[in-house]
């Protein structure tokens, strides 16, 4: 998320069938510069992610580009998002 005015991000997840037809369709919105907590809580409503346990990390950069741990000096936000492998339910005894 770039910039310095707020606002927010939605998020899309849709999935078909093979002929096309829609058989899920999630919206979540994201608030700008949201904290970790949020954004994880955001994408974890999508059943696709939610089993699979993820971790976010928040990064925030000042208008130079340089990392900043301070809310007032941030202009840009990242979030990392880490989803682990999970071996089929066969592979898990």
């Amino acid at each position: 998320m770039n910039g310095s005015s707020g606002g927010a991000v939605n998020l899309q997840i849709v999935e078909t069938d093979a002929s096309g037809n829609i058989t899920y369709s999630m919206n979540q919105t994201v608030q700008y510069g949201c904290s970790s907590s949020d954004f994880h809580s955001s994408i974890i409503e999508f059943k696709s992610f939610a089993s699979y346990e993820p971790s976010t990390v928040r990064y925030m950069f000042d208008t130079n580009g340089n990392e900043t741990n301070l809310t007032s000096d941030a202009a840009n936000y990242e979030y990392h998002v880490s989803i682990p492998k999970k071996r089929s339910a066969s592979h898990q005894s």
